[in-house]
């Protein structure tokens, strides 16, 4: 059997800075009858323990908050104790990451013997992927992409280091190495192995490696894959499985997990103006099982990869504030676990979508064509508040209705105004530039708006403490 050789990024890492989570364990298991080998770039353990000490300090500040509460009742001591312990966690991160690693076989894999760093700078000049763009208009700035970039390039020398063998990069970060999704959909429920970033498969192709180095966003999804690889289940004993499995059992299990299940809005192609959905009810189509990646499990129990179809009730919220509810077939996909009594053990859902030939598809492609094209003609532009319900035609734009045909990016203060400023274009303009598409009009005059950001720890000396 070949090797395999697993690198993880930071994110995965800071997921689980102990690597001790139950995906991890899942995977790390097989290492020896599946010839896997676990590194991780040089790069990511400095990058990972600076995460999770950042990712820590909120949390140690919020318990010295409670420390006048805690001395009221004459527990200072203690609670001391418990400060201290936690600061020597922080600061001992990198020690015990080091020795964690160790203690399950993880290679630190360094950087390159020789690194060209004209390329790494005629890559960031060309915003050629790691690196890459953020933020709009005037606010677009080039992201600073030289870790990841380090990282890369670490991954591809391992890859050459090591000719007779496959290797799967696992990283979260898809954005700056997954494919780009036509329809913005930023879910992991694509198969495995993932697509890699338009701008990284030269790459790839340059050294030979196109056929053997290949993406991963999660560990659970990749031990899914392998399983289905290295102990699968033929489709004729698996349909002879399937079909001792109770039916009654299957369908209380998925609505159990599909009961107040979120719907996104343009993955369940529901109206433009909304602003949340569930499911409140659904009846599973008869016959509409199917099954990818089957593969057995130990006491003879098995798992799959599933999608069926369902008539589902969904409460809709529009941005206006009313609620209805829409009744249509939605496409679910996720994965069943049944163990050797032919028993239902665990279904989750991994994604949510209408049917292929669903009407409302439609108008979502259309708002992201006339959002892309409104982009192009008028990003970077300044104009005066009130510019979009002029361009609207005096049509009221509601809260939130930005964000809708933009596909859910959060769209910050003052965007239109930077982004749509001092150009002036007759009434009903941008009605169209998006080939039509009507926005409702609301009412949202006395609306307010809260902040995302969380609030800040009032750590004054008068604050009261947090119970």
């Amino acid at each position: 059997m070949s090797t395999s050789i697993v690198i993880l990024d930071t994110n995965i890492l800071a997921h689980s800075p102990f690597l001790d989570s139950d995906e991890w364990n899942q995977l790390h298991v097989h290492t020896t009858d599946w010839g896997l080998r676990f590194m991780v770039p040089e790069v990511a353990v400095m990058e990972t323990v600076n995460v999770v000490r950042r990712n820590w300090k909120p949390d140690i500040t919020r318990l010295e908050q409670h420390s006048r509460w805690i001395s009221r009742l004459g527990k200072s001591a203690e609670f001391q104790a418990v400060l201290d312990a936690a600061a020597e966690r922080s600061d001992r991160y990198d020690s015990s990451l080091r020795c964690r690693m160790e203690e399950l076989g993880i290679e630190i894999a360094p950087l390159p013997a020789t690194i060209d760093h004209l390329d790494i700078a005629r890559r960031a000049s060309e915003r050629r992927a790691p690196y890459g763009t953020a933020g709009n208009g005037k606010e677009e700035h080039l992201k600073d992409g030289y870790r990841d970039t380090l990282i890369w390039l670490t991954v591809l020398a391992v890859a050459e280091n090591h000719p007779a063998c496959d290797v799967w990069f696992v990283s979260d970060n898809y954005s700056d190495f997954g494919g780009k999704s036509e329809n913005r959909d930023s879910r992991d429920v694509s198969d495995y192995p993932l697509a890699w970033h338009s701008q990284l498969t030269p790459d790839l192709a340059s050294k030979g490696l196109t056929d053997r180095v290949f993406y991963a966003r999660g560990l659970r999804r990749l031990e899914e894959h392998l399983l289905a690889k290295y102990a699968p289940l033929p489709d004729a004993e698996r349909d002879e499985l399937w079909a001792a499995v109770e039916r009654s059992e299957l369908d209380r299990q998925l609505m159990l997990a599909l009961f107040g299940a979120p719907v996104d809005p343009r993955a369940g192609a529901l109206p433009l103006d909304t602003l949340s959905a569930w499911i409140t009810s659904c009846v599973r189509a008869a016959d509409s099982v199917r099954f990818t990646e089957a593969a057995r499990r130990a006491a003879n129990a098995w798992t799959a990869r599933f999608d069926c179809v369902v008539e589902a009730t969904i409460e809709v919220t529009s941005t206006s504030g009313d609620v209805a509810e829409e009744s249509k077939p939605l496409v679910i996909v996720g994965r069943i676990d049944v163990n050797g009594q032919n028993e239902v053990t665990a279904l989750a859902i991994d994604a949510i979508d209408a049917a292929a030939d669903d009407p409302q598809r439609r108008a979502w492609e259309r708002a992201d064509s006339a959002m892309t094209r409104y982009e192009k003609v008028m990003g970077g532009v300044d104009v005066p508040p009130g510019y979009l319900q002029k361009v609207m035609g005096g049509v009221d734009v509601p809260p939130g209705y930005l964000q809708k045909v933009m596909g859910g990016v959060d769209v910050p203060p003052g965007y239109l105004q930077k982004v749509m400023g001092g150009v002036d274009v007759p009434p009903g303009y941008l009605q169209k530039l998006m080939g039509d598409i009507d926005s409702p009009p609301v009412d949202h005059a006395t609306s307010g708006s809260t902040s995302d950001e969380p609030e800040e720890p009032d750590d004054s000396p008068d604050a009261e403490p947090e119970n």
